[in-house]
C-alpha cells in the first residue's frame, strides 16, 4: 500500500510521484509520459510517449499545469484506490482497501 500527494487544480487530479505531477485520467486507456516506465506500489509499468497526439507537453498545455504524463486506466485498474481529496492524499493498493466512505457503483464502458 501506497499513499501519494494528491492534487485537484483547474478542475484536474494530479497525483505526484517522486516530486512530478502525473495527470489521472480514468476515462484514458493508455497511460504515456516522458519517462519510459512508472513505478507506483512497487510495480512497474512501461509507458510510451504519447497517445493518439497527445504527450506531456501538449497535457500541460491544455491544463495549465506541468506535467511528466498521464496515467490512466491501464495502471489504475492495476490498483484499488482511495481518493481523499479533501486531505490531499490518494492511497493505491494491489489488496483489497478498507474505508470509512461511501463507496460509489462504478460500471465499465467500452472496457473502462
Amino acid at each position: 500500500m501506497t499513499t501519494l500527494p494528491l492534487i485537484f487544480k483547474d478542475g484536474h487530479l494530479f497525483v505526484e510521484l517522486e516530486g512530478n505531477l502525473w495527470l489521472l485520467d480514468t476515462g484514458a486507456p493508455t497511460s504515456f509520459g516522458e519517462s519510459k516506465e512508472i513505478t507506483i506500489d512497487a510495480q512497474c509499468s512501461q509507458l510510451s510517449k504519447e497517445y493518439m497526439g497527445l504527450s506531456a507537453s501538449t497535457l500541460s498545455q491544455f491544463t495549465g499545469i506541468e506535467c511528466c504524463g498521464l496515467i490512466g486506466a491501464d495502471i489504475l485498474g492495476k490498483f484499488d484506490h482511495l481518493l481523499d481529496v479533501p486531505s490531499g492524499k490518494v492511497t493505491i493498493s494491489t489488496c483489497d482497501s478498507g474505508h470509512n466512505g461511501k463507496a460509489l457503483p462504478l460500471s465499465e464502458f467500452m472496457g473502462i
